[in-house]
């Protein structure tokens, strides 16, 4: 599942979408973009992936993660 929450503008709007459920009914990957915004939402355990632009062609990724990750 994708969700970008860069309109939302207050939790209580992320509460009327049923984020609740969606987020813990499934064990599915879910990207959230604007998470800073849900943060009651966010489960205990995440990833953070952050992309910084370097310059035109370039860009930086940054992963981070509270679990061990093979690649």
């Amino acid at each position: 599942h994708h969700f970008d929450f860069y309109r939302l503008n207050s939790e209580d709007e992320a509460e009327e979408l049923g984020l609740e459920e969606l987020f813990g009914a499934s064990n599915a990957v879910c990207a959230v973009e604007w998470a800073s915004k849900i943060p009651s939402y966010l489960p205990e355990s995440y990833a953070t992936v952050t992309i910084e632009k370097l310059g035109e062609n370039r860009r930086k990724i940054t992963i981070r993660t509270p679990f061990e990750v093979k690649l």
